[in-house]
């Protein structure tokens, strides 16, 4: 179609243009009321000559055009004013007049990126492909996701997307692309069988020739995990011992199909598994009844609490490195211990069974840090002998602050004697040292 375009200098014109200069419409006007071309041009401040070359090609060239230009506008309807719900309609017509095309439609795709309908291949394209490949050999998604450092979540998409075998879906209607596909539909049919709605394998199983079948060594994971169940063994203890998580275990223990059968309409039919463990083996475990969270929990803190009773006695910190569990935690059931009349404690800090006698005071404290101290000056003196508190500092690397504040204390609790302006070990810390 041709552009028109209105300036003040008529100048040169292309062929797919049309030039128009505003003083044309005033003479035709002014010719219109029966003025000579004469008149027009000075009116007007032309040249006539110029003037009548100019309507010339007006009448000859650009009219035309200029009239087909309008007769495109009426035939296509396109000054017509229309709704949204026309317009959405007609771009939506045109979508999928692209589609049928070939042209993609849709979210983006790993392994693509979208430029102007098409889908162009990126540097993830050979990491989808391995996934693909990856779970048609029968490993497991879990697996295939470790070897491409992909989530699980990003395998499943890329399992279920139909682009990589060349197809989209655009509006509920299947579409051909126009790019390459990865695998074709048979591979991509297979895939979805083995792990799509009850096609997952389950920990122990590989495929092999089509069917699922047990791993080495998985026959006796299965009975050993089912034996510990029927003993009320917990899902953790059990994970624990086979290798697996808690949740997993869970669920090996409520699926039916690792007998070999599964129910269907009231009736058992193959599972698609082989058999890992006989029928009333598998109901036996369903009446075991699993713990709660709450119960876990509580088991959890029983056993917490018969640790720290037989670490008597001892102080807190000490209690956290050889139970391995936070300083809340230790708090908390030191504080039942206490309420429930279990654990006394010393002014110090330490901590006894409620019917047992303190032991002689230790060179540890209540704190691990000023115990480290202690320690350091303690040993220090007992290698070197008497020593100023300058020299404990500079020996030990204790700020000299630090020793000045310890030294009283161990004074006062017997472990080192001042002897004029040094500091030297007591018998009573040899001992304690010596018998640590």
């Amino acid at each position: 179609m041709s552009e028109i375009h209105v300036d003040e200098s008529y100048g040169l014109r292309d062929k797919d243009r049309i030039w128009i200069d505003p003083s044309i419409l005033d003479a035709l006007r002014l010719l219109a009321k029966g003025k000579s071309i004469t008149d027009v041009a000075g009116m007007l401040s032309k040249d006539r000559s110029n003037l009548s070359r100019t309507l010339k090609k007006f009448r000859e060239q650009d009219y035309p055009k200029l009239c087909a230009f309008l007769d495109a506008i009426r035939k296509e309807g396109l000054l017509e004013k229309s709704s949204l719900k026309e317009r959405k309609q007609k771009a939506l017509e045109s979508r999928i007049r692209e589609a049928e095309k070939g042209h993609y439609y849709g979210p983006p795709v790993f392994g693509y990126s979208i430029r102007y309908g098409r889908l162009v291949e990126n540097e993830n394209l050979k990491r989808a492909e391995r996934v693909l490949r990856g779970l048609l050999a029968g490993k497991r998604p879990m697996e295939v996701a470790r070897e491409n450092d992909l989530s699980l979540n990003q395998v499943y998409r890329i399992r279920r997307n139909r682009v990589y075998m060349g197809e989209f879906v655009f509006l509920g209607k299947v579409y051909r692309g126009n790019w390459k596909p990865l695998i074709t539909a048979e591979e991509w049919n297979e895939i979805q069988r083995r792990i799509g709605a009850g096609g997952l394998l389950l920990p122990g199983y590989e495929w092999r020739d089509g069917r699922r079948v047990l791993k080495h060594g998985a026959r006796e994971m299965f009975q050993e995990i089912f034996r510990m169940r029927l003993n009320k063994e917990t899902c953790e203890k059990i994970g624990e011992k086979v290798g697996l998580s808690r949740q997993s275990v869970e669920k090996l223990i409520r699926d039916r199909r690792i007998t070999g059968r599964v129910e269907v309409d009231g009736k058992l039919v193959d599972s698609g598994f082989e058999q890992a463990v006989d029928e009333e083996t598998w109901k036996a475990a369903q009446r075991v009844r699993a713990q709660t969270r709450a119960e876990r929990r509580a088991e959890e803190s029983r056993v917490l609490r018969q640790r720290i009773m037989g670490l008597m006695p001892a102080f807190r910190w000490e209690l956290v490195e050889k139970t391995g569990v936070s300083k809340s935690r230790i708090e908390h059931n030191v504080g039942r211990l206490k309420r429930e009349k279990m654990l006394k404690q010393r002014e110090d800090g330490l901590l006894q069974k409620a019917w047992e006698p303190f032991p002689e005071r230790r060179v540890e404290t209540a704190r691990k840090s000023w115990s480290v101290k202690r320690r350091k000056i303690l040993e220090v003196l007992l290698a070197e002998g008497p020593l100023t508190q300058a020299e404990i500092a500079h020996r030990t690397g204790i700020p000299y602050n630090n020793v000045k504040w310890n030294v009283p204390r161990l004074v006062s609790e017997g472990l080192v004697l001042r002897r004029n302006d040094k500091v030297q070990i007591s018998e009573h810390a040899v001992a304690l040292l010596k018998a640590r």
